[in-house]
């Protein structure tokens, strides 16, 4: 079965961290009650060719939970196939103190606007498969879906331990400041090009 790297999957993490003194920005991040998006999902096979999967993801900020005495945001993801609804999911995020986006376990979606690098080993369906290393890349400009974004891509790069994974780029998050999330990668272990994708189409910030 093909395995893909998804921070869903993730069943455990051990992280260590290095960043500079950089002062954060909280509203790199949108969080506000109300805020949509929505993303076209793409998949990529191993000869590079792009296909629109006829799926929607919509994702709206809708109230609060607590984890570990930290509140954080809600976002309802619903994903749609025509005008059918095939799955439905929350995430749970917050803007640590150090200005990063991270979820209710700890995971680092994105760092925001400060140097910050991190890494964690990766755990399979039942052993450690490799090690991830995460680090934000150069500012630059991307067109998505037809729209211009100036983005912050947060770059996650994947060192294998056994011959079946294969090393290089496996992940990698496209944020604007004050938009949110523009894209979001995630490439097959197993493949140097297959992956799937995630791409703004729409969205309506509060």
């Amino acid at each position: 079965m093909k395995k893909i790297l998804s921070i869903m999957a993730l069943a455990a993490i051990t992280m260590s961290c290095s960043d500079d003194e950089s002062n954060s920005e909280p509203e790199f991040f949108n969080l506000n009650q109300g805020s949509v998006w929505v993303y076209k999902k793409y998949r990529i096979n191993n000869e590079g060719v792009e296909a629109f999967e006829e799926k929607i993801d919509s994702v709206t900020v809708s109230g609060t939970q607590m984890f570990d005495g930290e509140i954080y945001s809600r976002l309802v993801h619903k994903e749609y196939s025509g005008t059918n609804l095939v799955d439905e999911h929350d995430e749970f995020l917050r803007v640590n103190e150090n200005g990063s986006l991270v979820n209710e376990i700890g995971y680092i979606i994105h760092s925001g606007e400060r140097n910050y690098t991190f890494s964690y080993d990766r755990i399979g369906e039942t052993e450690l498969n490799g090690e991830m290393s995460y680090s934000l890349q150069e500012v630059k400009d991307v067109v998505v879906e037809g729209q211009n974004y100036t983005v912050y891509p947060y770059v996650g790069v994947f060192d294998h331990f056994y011959d079946d994974y294969l090393d290089g780029v496996a992940t990698f998050y496209y944020f604007q400041k004050g938009i949110g999330k523009i894209v979001q990668h995630g490439r097959y272990m197993s493949s140097p090009i297959a992956a799937e994708e995630y791409r703004l189409i729409s969205y309506d910030l509060k």
